[in-house]
């Protein structure tokens, strides 16, 4: 129990890692912002930024590694207090 927290930090460390490489091998395709021109209606606008901000599995993995290093992080403070 005591190396819990180091292990969390270290499997969040390996998520945000590999979520990198993800976003890498991903390509730059998908990092384009929508395209809007002053031809189009409002609901093409719309429908082209929703489909824009769209979450992918990068980002979920992302999230989760840093959750892992913040919580690895908070725990090690709580121990440190108490």
């Amino acid at each position: 129990m005591i190396a819990a927290p180091w292990y969390l930090l270290a499997g969040g460390i390996v998520l945000v890692i590999i979520a990198f490489f993800m976003a890498g091998l991903s390509g730059a395709s998908r990092n384009n912002p929508p395209e809007i021109h002053a031809d189009m209606s409002d609901e093409d606008i719309a429908r082209n930024v929703k489909k824009s901000g769209s979450l992918t599995s990068v980002h979920l993995v992302l999230f989760l590694g840093v959750i892992l290093i913040a919580v690895s992080l908070v725990w090690r403070i709580v121990r440190a207090v108490m």
